[in-house]
């Protein structure tokens, strides 16, 4: 996808389970997460194919993040990337795996 379609602008990523299950983990662990299976909004109708999000939190520099109460009373935002999960596991696995059948998505 060269371009993200404008279906995926104001999407409320908390507004579902499974994205939110990993933004709030992000967030209480103050490490990357990755998301479960997700259909990303930005699919379109042709090439479909399961997607995950990865969640980065950013807090307020300079403050103490020892517990998830620090974390949370100073997280300031989220910084996330979507990935398509057959390009990525496709362009990052060797071609002789996949072409010997050994990988398969």
């Amino acid at each position: 996808h060269d371009a993200l379609p404008i279906c995926a602008f104001g999407f409320d990523m908390y507004s579902e389970a499974v994205r939110r299950q990993g933004m709030d983990l992000a967030i209480d662990t103050g490490k990357p997460t990755i998301t479960g299976k997700i259909k990303l909004i930005q699919e379109t109708k042709q090439d479909v194919q399961p997607g995950f999000l990865m969640y980065v939190p950013v807090y307020a520099q300079g403050q103490v993040l020892n517990t998830v109460e620090d974390k949370r009373k100073h997280f300031q935002g989220m910084v996330y990337s979507a990935f398509r999960a057959k390009d990525l596991f496709t362009n990052i696995t060797p071609p002789q795996l996949v072409a010997n059948r050994l990988c398969h998505f």
